[in-house]
C-alpha cells in the first residue's frame, strides 16, 4: 500500500524545489551588473561564429570621388549627378555630407542638379546624432522628410537622438529625399547592426539604405509597413520587422530587432561593381557604355573621408565605412537579411532549460554520493548559462 502523504509531500518538496531554482536562474539572469557581461558574452559569441555571406545585387554601382579635398567642389559634384541622371540612373544615394554654405555659384548648382532630377530619385545624406550638434532653424525643414506610415512604431520605440546634422539650407529645401547615415555602435564600440528608423523631435526617420531600396522599388506609403517597439509588447511571440509590399520581389519581410535595427549581412568589399568618379565619367561619355548605368542604383561615396575605413566589426581585417551601407541595401534588395533569434525561440529554449535544471537537481537529491558530483556539476553549468545568456 502507497502512503498517500508521503506521495504528497514527496511531490509538494520536488515541485517546490524545482520552482526554487528556476527563481534563482531567473533572477541571476535580472541582476543589472550582469547586463555588460550579458552583451559582451553574446557579442564574443556572435563574432566568432560570423563569417560575410552578403550577395551584390546586380543593380548596385558604387562610384566612389576619392576626394582629398576638405571642402569638397559642389560645382564638381552638381554635374556629376548631371551627367547620370541623363545617363537614366534609377536612384542616386549621395553618401557625402554638404553642410555650411560656400561659394554661391557652387551651391546653386547643387541645388539645381537635386531639384531637376524627375525620373531619378536623389537621396542626399543627413546624420542624427547625440550631441551637441546641428542647426535648430533647419528642424521644421527636416520634419517634411519624416515618415507618415499606417502602421509604424512611436518614437520611444525608436533608437533616438537629440540633434541632426543636415545639407545646407539651399540643399534642404530643394531634396525631394534624405537618408539618415547614422551608425549606432554596440557597447564594445564594433558595428553589427544599422537602424532602419530613428526617432528625432517626436518624429520618424528612415536611413539612406531604407530609402534607397523603398524609392528604387516605388514602395508607398500604403504598402510600407513597420511592426516592432510597442506593437509586440503585447504579444512578444509577433516578428519584428519592416515590410515593403508590392514590389517585383512581392513583399520584401525584413527582420529587425525591438529597436528596428537591421542584423548587417557583411559583404566582401571586392565583389562590389565599383568605380572611380573619373572612370564613371569617362564610361558616360561612351553610348554603349553609358547604358550600365540606367536603371541603376548608384551609391556616391568618398573613399578618402576621414575615418573612411574601420576595424570595428565582426571581420578580421579593416572595412571601408560606405561598405556597410552597400551591403545593407544589398541584402534587401536580394532579399538575402538575416535574422537575428527571436524573442519566442529563446523563451522555448530557456523554459525546456529551466525544466531540465529543475530535474537535475531533483535527480541528484537521489542519487548515490558517488554520483553526486557530476550531477552537481551539470546543474551549476545550467545556472552559469542562466548568468549570462
Amino acid at each position: 500500500m502507497f502512503d498517500k502523504h508521503k506521495i504528497y509531500t514527496f511531490s509538494f518538496g520536488w515541485l517546490l524545489s524545482l520552482g526554487l531554482w528556476i527563481g534563482l536562474a531567473l533572477f541571476l539572469r535580472h541582476i543589472p551588473i550582469l547586463w555588460d557581461y550579458v552583451e559582451r558574452n553574446d557579442y564574443f559569441l556572435y563574432d566568432w561564429i560570423f563569417e560575410p555571406e552578403g550577395s551584390i545585387y546586380k543593380d548596385l554601382v558604387i562610384v566612389d570621388s576619392e576626394d582629398y579635398s576638405a571642402r569638397m567642389d559642389r560645382q564638381r559634384y552638381a554635374g556629376f549627378i548631371e551627367t547620370l541622371r541623363k545617363a537614366g540612373a534609377s536612384i542616386i544615394g549621395v553618401d557625402l555630407r554638404f553642410f555650411g554654405e560656400t561659394r554661391p555659384q557652387a551651391d546653386r548648382k547643387l541645388i539645381e542638379s537635386t531639384s531637376l532630377a524627375d525620373s531619378t530619385r536623389v537621396i542626399h545624406a543627413f546624420a542624427l546624432l547625440n550631441r551637441p550638434a546641428g542647426s535648430l532653424a533647419a528642424d521644421p525643414l527636416l520634419s517634411r522628410f519624416a515618415l507618415k506610415l499606417q502602421v509604424m512604431p512611436r518614437p520611444r520605440d525608436c533608437i533616438s537622438a537629440n540633434s541632426a546634422e543636415l545639407p545646407f539650407t539651399g540643399l534642404l529645401k530643394a531634396s525631394r529625399f534624405l537618408g539618415n547615415i547614422t551608425l549606432p555602435a554596440d557597447s564594445d564600440q564594433k558595428f553589427r547592426r544599422l537602424p532602419l528608423v530613428m526617432a528625432y523631435q517626436n518624429e520618424i526617420y528612415p536611413s539612406m539604405a531604407l530609402e534607397i531600396v523603398r524609392r528604387y522599388f516605388n514602395v508607398s506609403d500604403q504598402d510600407f509597413e513597420i511592426h516592432f517597439g510597442h506593437h509586440n509588447c503585447e504579444n512578444p511571440l509577433l516578428d519584428t520587422s519592416i515590410l515593403l509590399k508590392n514590389t517585383p520581389l512581392g513583399t520584401l519581410k525584413i527582420p529587425v530587432d525591438h529597436f528596428g535595427q537591421l542584423l548587417i549581412n557583411y559583404a566582401d568589399e571586392k565583389i562590389f561593381q565599383r568605380y572611380s568618379m573619373a572612370k564613371t565619367l569617362a564610361l558616360l561619355q561612351k553610348a554603349r557604355d553609358a547604358k550600365r548605368f540606367a536603371g541603376k542604383i548608384i551609391l556616391l561615396v568618398n573613399s578618402n573621408a576621414d575615418n573612411e575605413r574601420t576595424s570595428l566589426t565582426p571581420l578580421d581585417t579593416s572595412y571601408p565605412m560606405w561598405g556597410i551601407h552597400a551591403s545593407v541595401v544589398s541584402q534587401m534588395l536580394a532579399n538575402k537579411t538575416i535574422e537575428e533569434s527571436g524573442f519566442a525561440s529563446v523563451l522555448w529554449s530557456e523554459c525546456l532549460l529551466a525544466l531540465l535544471l529543475g530535474w537535475v537537481v531533483f535527480g541528484e537529491s537521489r542519487q548515490p554520493p558517488a554520483k553526486r558530483k557530476p550531477v552537481v556539476v551539470l546543474a551549476l553549468g545550467l545556472l552559469a548559462y542562466f548568468a549570462i545568456a
